[in-house]
């Protein structure tokens, strides 16, 4: 008569749904309790001959039909409980400094974005030399002399066009920096002849 009981597969769950310990971990244990001496495998129980050894048997066999209360894995509910709260608020303080460190470095880039944006800004208006051409008869075509932007104000336009490399567009920029290229020619059709403003890079 042997006690031997391999351990359960590490898969197995130790405790069921109501917290009690699972079939195959209850005989593992009861086995591990049972076994007192002899040879491997062999508990004192297994040694009893006849009908000691079967009355042994089938008393713990029914045993093994109830799982113990309770309090007998409580200590290792608590453990599993703290480590998962543990777990939880490392979790938590991490995603909140993260967020953090993220929303302050946007925000610390969007500010130097912003500061680099108008410091290039003042630069260019502070450098640049503005001219206001004189707008001929209806339509005028003018060429720019380099890069910059155009700005027409006032007047009645009733086209305007932007010509690049031989390609023409319709255009419907009025009182806003219109950006072309060195090359690029303007053409307005009016009934009354707008303010033309030439801002150069």
């Amino acid at each position: 008569m042997t006690v031997q009981q391999p351990m359960p597969s590490i898969a197995s769950p130790v405790v069921d749904d109501a917290k009690r310990l699972t079939t195959p971990w209850q005989r593992f244990f009861m086995t591990l309790w049972t076994r007192s001496g002899g040879s491997s495998g062999t508990g004192y129980y297994a040694l009893l001959n006849g009908d000691q050894a079967q009355v042994f048997n089938v008393a713990q066999a029914a045993q093994l039909t109830e799982a113990p209360p309770l309090s007998q894995v409580q200590t290792m509910d608590n453990t599993v409980l703290t480590d998962a709260e543990t777990f939880a608020t490392n979790a938590a303080n991490t995603a909140q400094s993260n967020a953090e460190s993220f929303a302050t470095s946007a925000a610390n880039t969007a500010q130097a974005n912003a500061e680099t944006f108008a410091t290039d800004q003042v630069r260019t208006l502070a450098g640049a030399a503005l001219t206001t051409p004189a707008v001929g008869p209806s339509p005028f075509t003018w060429s720019a002399p380099s890069n910059g932007a155009v700005i027409l104000t006032g007047g009645a336009v009733t086209a305007l066009s932007l010509t690049r490399g031989g390609s023409g567009v319709s255009l419907t920029v009025f009182g806003a920096p219109l950006p072309v290229r060195s090359g690029d020619e303007i053409t307005i059709t009016y009934t009354s002849a707008p303010g033309m403003t030439w801002l150069p890079d």
